[in-house]
C-alpha cells in the first residue's frame, strides 16, 4: 500500500511539471511565439489523456516495471504527409523489444492483454525508456523489483494478519489428545488456548 502510494504520488508530481518547447537565442532559452507541434502533442497525447496522464503513466511504468514504452501513432497531416498524431503508452508486462541484427532495437511487440491481439511496432514507431540494470545493459530494473524482498514480506504479512482476523484471531487446525479429559481440565486447556493465540 505504502509502495504503490509512493509511486502514485511521484506520478502525480511529475504529470503536474508544465511542459513546453523553447528555443535557444544568444545563450539563453526563449519561449517561442507560437505553439510548437510537439508541445502540442505531448499536452494532448490522444483524445483520451492529458499530459498528466502520459506523463504518470510512463513513471509509474519505470518504477514498476523499469521501463515504459510510448507508442507513436501517425496520421495525415497538411498536403496529405503524415504527421506525429498521438502517443499511447504500452503495457510493458505485454511489450517486447525485438533484436535486429544490425541496430540496437529492430522494433516493439505489444500483446493485447486479455484479447491475445499482438501489434507490431517499427523501431521509429516507438520509444523506449528505462532504468538500466547494472547487471545486464539490455535489461531494465525497477525500483519495486529492487526491494521486492521487504515488499513481498509486506504483503506476506498482511495477508497473514487478514487471514487471522477472517479466522476470529484463532491459528487454524484441530487439537487432540491421546487421553480423557475432565470437564475442568477442558475448560482450563481452552482458556489457556484462547490466552495464549487470541489475547
Amino acid at each position: 500500500v505504502w509502495a504503490f502510494r509512493c509511486i502514485s504520488l511521484k506520478g502525480d508530481m511529475i504529470g503536474s511539471v508544465p511542459w513546453k518547447v523553447q528555443r535557444r537565442v544568444d545563450g539563453a532559452w526563449r519561449d517561442l511565439d507560437f505553439t510548437h507541434p510537439a508541445e502540442a502533442l505531448v499536452n494532448r497525447p490522444n483524445g483520451h489523456w492529458s499530459r498528466a496522464d502520459l506523463f504518470k503513466l510512463v513513471s509509474m511504468h519505470l518504477d514498476l516495471a523499469g521501463r515504459a514504452y510510448i507508442a507513436k501513432e501517425r496520421g495525415p497531416g497538411l498536403g496529405g504527409r503524415e504527421i506525429l498524431s498521438a502517443l499511447w503508452t504500452l503495457n510493458p508486462d505485454n511489450t517486447r523489444v525485438l533484436g535486429d541484427v544490425n541496430h540496437y532495437i529492430g522494433g516493439y511487440e505489444h500483446t493485447r492483454p486479455g484479447g491475445g491481439v499482438t501489434t507490431t511496432y517499427a523501431a521509429d514507431h516507438g520509444c523506449r525508456i528505462g532504468h538500466m540494470d547494472p547487471s545486464d545493459a539490455q535489461r531494465s530494473l525497477g525500483a519495486t523489483e529492487a526491494a521486492s524482498y521487504p515488499l513481498d514480506t509486506e504483503v506476506a504479512a498482511q495477508k497473514h494478519q487478514k487471514n487471522t482476523l477472517d479466522n476470529d484471531a484463532r491459528p487454524a487446525g484441530v487439537l487432540t489428545l491421546d487421553r480423557h479429559m475432565t470437564q475442568a481440565q477442558r475448560a482450563d486447556a481452552e482458556t489457556k488456548f484462547e490466552d495464549r493465540f487470541k489475547g
